[in-house]
Parts: structure tokens; C-alpha cells; sequence
């Protein structure tokens, strides 16, 4: 059986720091699920919480901005229920989660409780995320390492895992601070964003490309009825250039058979001779003129 981390982490202001004093010295909430004959122990600090945070940000004159609403942290740190069946394995992870939560938060780390009484042991810890500025040391969730960036709470748990030498499971579907709420909400806020964009510059295209569609279309369309126009006047000229043709050879042969016809004609011998027509009077003159003249010599 694969044993796994248990790692959450998440800002919290004064009351809830109150609160978590109350939690831890049993002093109010739901009690049912817990055994009032198991101690437990004191980690790191005096045992109230609310002191430790006050005495060390004292010493250390350390500043808190007006907007920090949260300036508080706080870690909660167990794993698979199997662990604890080891004594050995549970004594490791004590060390180890000590360990990490000093190195990661150094002074800042103020505060821890080891909870027996309840099904899985697990260790409640406050720490203030010290920053060195120009104003001095302050309490700067945003600019400590530790938790500095979008993704820091997801960077801090692989680190506890390495550290413990624990796998990882999967981080939980639920915000359970107001960073990683705002977080979450901004990085929403800008996908929609980015996807409205997307999804109407996609509609921008789509018109777009429905004119040049129908352009195409349309252009096809005249191409196909100039072809068609084309092929028609081909075929009229076509049909045009044969008739004029076969005009043309009707002429020849008329011309030719007619020139043909007269040349038959002015060669036949049965052509009949021009009629010559002499009146009566002019065969009776000269009859008469002879007469005459004969008369005379006698």
C-alpha cells in the first residue's frame, strides 16, 4: 500500500488564529470525534498560539500593512493512516515534518501541536512568513519564497513530499484560502476572457470565410455560363462558316452551270439561222430600174 502526504496550508487572520487555540487546547467546538484520555503534545511553542505569534512578532518588530487582513499562516501536516502502525515510520515523519517546516519558515515558524486523540495523527502549525524590506522585517504572504507565486502552494507540497519522502496525491478540487480562491477566480476570469476572444474571432472567420464561399461559388458559376456562352458562339461560328461554305460552292456550281449552258448553246449546229425578212416593194424597185434603163438605150 502506496502511503501518501497530507499537506494544506492556508492564510488566516486574527480570529481564526484565536480559534485555532481554542481547537487545539479543546476548548470548544465538536469533541465527539475525539479521546479526552490521549495528550496532546507540544511541538514547538508554549501550546497557545496566539502568544507565541504576539511574542515573537514583538521581538522581532515585526510590521503588519493595513490591507494584510491574513497575515498568518497555517500548516496542517499527516499522511496515510498506515504510517502511524510504524513506530519507527512515525518518528521519521515527525523528525522530517520539523524539519521542513523550520527550514521553509525559519523564525517565523512559531507554533506546533501534534494531535493523538483524534483517527490520524496530525500536526497543527502556525508560522509568520517573515520578509526583510526597507521598512524593516513584515509579514508578507505574497513575497516570502515559500509562497510566492501563482503556483507556490502546489511547489510547497512536492517540496513536503520530498522531504518526508512521501508520494504526492492529487491536491484537492477546493480552494481553501482566499489567495488561491482570488487566484483561481483571476485565472478563470482571464481563460473566459480569452476565450470569448477566441470564440469571436472563430465567428469572425467563419463570415469571412462564408463570403469567400459564396464568391467562389459565384465565380464558378459565371465561369461555367462563360463556357457555355463560349461553346455556343463556337458552334454558331462553326455552323455560320459551313453555310457560308456551302453558299458559297451553291454559287460556284450555278455560275459554272450556267457559263456551262451557254456554251452548249453557241456550239450546237442545230441552232436555227437568224430569219431575214425583205419586203415586196424593195424586190419590185430594181426589177423596175432595169426596165427602164433598157428602154432608154433603145
Amino acid at each position: 500500500m502506496v502511503t501518501k502526504l497530507v499537506f494544506n496550508i492556508e492564510r488566516i487572520n486574527r480570529s481564526q488564529l484565536r480559534a485555532q487555540k481554542r481547537h487545539d487546547l479543546r476548548e470548544a467546538g465538536n469533541l465527539t470525534h475525539t479521546n479526552p484520555h490521549l495528550v496532546n503534545p507540544i511541538l514547538h511553542g508554549t501550546g497557545h498560539a496566539v502568544a507565541d505569534v504576539d511574542a515573537m512578532m514583538e521581538a522581532k518588530a515585526v510590521k503588519v500593512r493595513k490591507d494584510n487582513h491574513d497575515p498568518y499562516t497555517r500548516v496542517v501536516l499527516s499522511a496515510s493512516p498506515d504510517l502511524f502502525d510504524d513506530h519507527k515510520r512515525t518518528k521519521k515523519w515527525l523528525d522530517d515534518s520539523m524539519g521542513f517546516l523550520r527550514e521553509t519558515w525559519g523564525e517565523g515558524f512559531v507554533y506546533a501541536v501534534l494531535h493523538l486523540d483524534e483517527k490520524t495523527p496530525h500536526i497543527h502549525a502556525v508560522v509568520v512568513p517573515l520578509v526583510e524590506s526597507k521598512r524593516g522585517t513584515i509579514s508578507s504572504h505574497h513575497r516570502h519564497p515559500a509562497t510566492k507565486g501563482l503556483n507556490s502552494y502546489e511547489r510547497l507540497r512536492r517540496t513536503c513530499s520530498d522531504r518526508l519522502e512521501l508520494d504526492y496525491g492529487e491536491p484537492g478540487n477546493k480552494p481553501r484560502t482566499m489567495f488561491e480562491r482570488q487566484a483561481l477566480t483571476k485565472a478563470a476570469i482571464i481563460l473566459e476572457e480569452g476565450n470569448a476572444m477566441a470564440s469571436e474571432q472563430m465567428d469572425r472567420v467563419d463570415k469571412e470565410w462564408s463570403i469567400v464561399r459564396a464568391a467562389k461559388v459565384k465565380v464558378d458559376a459565371d465561369r461555367e455560363a462563360l463556357n457555355i456562352e463560349r461553346a455556343l458562339l463556337n458552334r454558331d461560328r462553326s455552323e455560320h462558316a459551313a453555310r457560308a461554305r456551302a453558299l458559297s460552292f451553291t454559287a460556284l456550281a450555278l455560275g459554272e452551270a450556267e457559263l456551262a449552258q451557254k456554251a452548249r448553246l453557241l456550239a450546237s449546229p442545230t441552232r436555227p439561222a437568224p430569219a431575214i425578212t425583205i419586203e415586196e416593194d424593195h424586190l419590185q424597185a430594181p426589177l423596175e430600174n432595169r426596165r427602164t434603163g433598157q428602154e432608154i438605150e433603145r
